[in-house]
């Protein structure tokens, strides 16, 4: 693991004046996910120690580990985001001939169409379970694979999803741990210090 700095303490403004939250340095980690994709995803987690929390109104922040987490990606192969651009646009094409044959399938049957003669169209629901696969498969490619306008360079050829969940850890009573989504945040720019 590797060290995460603080740059300045956080602080609000709340009825006492303003607060400083205590912020400690913490670490990050990566954790390979989606073997079989086009490109794996990285799990980020990274987390800051928050030893005295803070409470702002009802809203509190528990004393101990807060984690952020995002997705990221080795981006030494420059073509992994036009590969799965290229994946989508051929799904996009594909879910539009679709389209095209379904409407051309009810013009066919006329204004008298009814739940019967549709039934009778094999054809017709083909063409829909395949439409609910692409759909399905373009949902995925979106999520393992966004936009460059919500991506962050990071160092080393790494690139990451600018958006991200914070979270607190939680133990259940069988001592698994969960984790409970507390809110977001935003990367920006990375500043790597050499020590």
């Amino acid at each position: 693991m590797s060290t995460v700095m603080p740059l300045n303490e956080p602080s609000f403004i709340s009825t006492k004046g303003q607060e400083i939250v205590k912020v400690t340095p913490g670490a990050f980690s990566f954790q390979i996910q989606l073997p079989d994709t086009i490109q794996s995803s990285i799990h980020f987690d990274s987390f800051l120690d928050f030893p005295e929390g803070a409470t702002r109104n009802d809203v509190v922040l528990p004393a101990g580990r807060i984690f952020f987490m995002t997705a990221c990606w080795n981006n030494e192969d420059t073509n992994w985001i036009e590969r799965a651009r290229r994946v989508k646009e051929h799904h996009l094409a594909s879910l539009r001939n679709i389209n095209v044959e379904l409407a051309e399938i009810m013009k066919m049957m006329g204004l008298k169409t009814t739940t019967k003669s549709l039934m009778k169209t094999s054809r017709y629901f083909n063409l829909i379970d395949h439409r609910n696969k692409l759909l399905s498969q373009i949902n995925m490619l979106e999520e393992a694979f966004p936009p460059e306008d919500r991506l962050v360079k990071g160092p080393n050829n790494i690139v990451f999803l600018r958006e991200g969940v914070i979270a607190v850890k939680k133990w259940t009573k069988d001592r698994k741990e969960k984790f409970h989504w507390v809110g977001t945040f935003t990367l920006g720019e990375f500043k790597i210090a050499v020590c």
